[in-house]
């Protein structure tokens, strides 16, 4: 997955390569709750909506890491409060973190799911307990997530939810193990697009899809192909 298709959503026009500042930006009294901030699309996207003035809420297995990204983004002159370690393929941790960030402050606007982790293999190999983990940690903790910001949405009377997405949902691939990762996400992309059909009634704008392509290293990426030996 690549931010590319992901930070052209959030960012304004203004001269080129002007950067924006905490106390002027698109997102100014937004408050955005996102997954796994410790690297890649997670801390560019926290980093990113700091500097446009949101509060950022984030959380992560990677305590460490974790609070590096909110220390370069308080240095920078931004707002965020780190909660380490979640784990949100967890309900109950899940659920604990959006409670803990909205009463640290006020409410929520913005729900990133970005965290997750997948494990390839070709399918006559594939193991039980990669197609368990992959699941777990691509489609369940979208759900978990999200269900516990649901009625702070409701509440606050709008919001917007990001999901990421990958183009094995629409299409296989005949070349690479992506089974579990191609179902997982599949699902994500069906959830979203119901969580608009359900939200309609209580959220502007409604919950989004963010589709990218091409590959980011994670902790979690990087070192779980499955395969039988």
């Amino acid at each position: 997955m690549s931010g590319t298709v992901f930070a052209a959503a959030v960012t304004t026009g203004g001269t080129a390569g002007q950067v924006p500042s905490p106390t002027s930006g698109r997102l100014v009294g937004k408050i955005a709750f996102i997954t796994g901030i410790a690297s890649g699309m997670g801390r560019a996207a926290a980093k990113l909506f700091a500097a446009q003035g949101a509060t950022v809420v984030g959380c992560d297995l990677s305590e460490s890491a974790a609070e590096q990204t909110a220390a370069e983004i308080r240095d920078a002159g931004g707002r965020m409060f780190t909660f380490a370690p979640v784990d949100v393929a967890s309900a109950t941790e899940a659920d604990k973190w959006i409670c803990d960030g909205v009463d640290e402050t006020g409410g929520i606007d913005i729900l990133y799911n970005n965290a997750g982790g997948a494990r390839f293999g070709s399918f006559d190999q594939f193991r039980q307990e990669d197609w368990s983990f992959t699941l777990r940690n691509e489609l369940d903790l979208v759900f978990y997530a999200t269900q516990a910001a649901w009625p702070h949405f409701i509440a606050r009377g709008g919001g917007s939810i990001l999901n990421t997405g990958s183009a094995v949902a629409a299409r296989g691939n005949p070349t690479l193990g992506f089974a579990a990762h191609a179902a997982a996400k599949g699902g994500v992309r069906a959830l979203t697009r119901q969580l608009a059909a359900e939200g309609l009634p209580h959220l502007a704008p409604q919950p989004q899809l963010v589709i990218s392509y091409g590959h980011v290293q994670s902790p979690l990426r990087c070192s779980c192909h499955s395969q039988r030996l």
